[in-house]
């Protein structure tokens, strides 16, 4: 099992390195460039989400991501101090509808699962912490 960590500021600014995190860990682990795409993809959703909605009127001190290769499962945790919010319970855009009808928001959640296998939150303390599972065969 290899795990690999990222701190980053509340600032969208930190999505080139996530970026280039995740394709390091990648490379490292000779995952097929469809799945570092969509799990870049599916990060910097969330970690997007995070810095934009998730300060409580200030500063996030810190985001945490951590990636894990455990076998087949690719493991994605991302951790934060801002408000709590649980992804998981997010109601489904409404696709179908036109654009004019369409609510604002949850295309991103929306995005976040149909790019991944599994997501679960969890609140612990003062910290949202949502973790992303991605199949990846063995190298």
């Amino acid at each position: 099992m290899a795990e690999r960590h990222i701190l980053l500021s509340g600032d969208l600014t930190q999505l080139e390195k996530l970026n280039r995190f995740v394709d390091s860990f990648g490379r490292e682990h000779d995952l097929p460039t469809p799945l570092i795409f969509e799990l870049n993809l599916a990060l910097d959703e969330l970690v997007t989400n995070i810095i934009t909605h998730g300060s409580r009127g200030g500063d996030l001190s810190c985001i945490s991501v951590s990636l894990c290769r455990t076998g087949e499962d690719l493991l994605a945790v991302v951790e934060d101090d801002g408000q709590a919010f649980d992804p998981c319970q997010a109601e489904a855009p409404d696709l179908l509808c036109s654009l004019d009808e369409r609510c604002i928001g949850g295309l991103g959640i929306h995005l976040v699962r149909n790019l991944t296998d599994a997501m679960c939150y969890e609140r612990i303390g003062d910290r949202n912490r949502i973790t992303l599972v991605k199949k990846a065969k063995p190298s």
